[in-house]
């Protein structure tokens, strides 16, 4: 973030303005969220994921 400083504005004077379409997520009662990946990766690709991470 700090070597893209220049996008960013130095502060936030308000709340961005009010748009014409109204998002909303529907939850079903009784229901939980799903709890796994998207996708399974290979054992390779896992790792190769992990050391990026850190």
């Amino acid at each position: 973030v700090r070597e893209f400083a220049d996008v960013f504005p130095d502060d936030i004077l308000d709340l961005p303005p009010e748009r014409e379409v109204e998002f909303s997520i529907n939850i079903v009662p009784g229901t939980s969220p799903i709890l796994m990946a998207p996708y399974r990766m290979s054992t390779a690709e896992l790792e190769k994921l992990k050391g990026q991470l850190e």
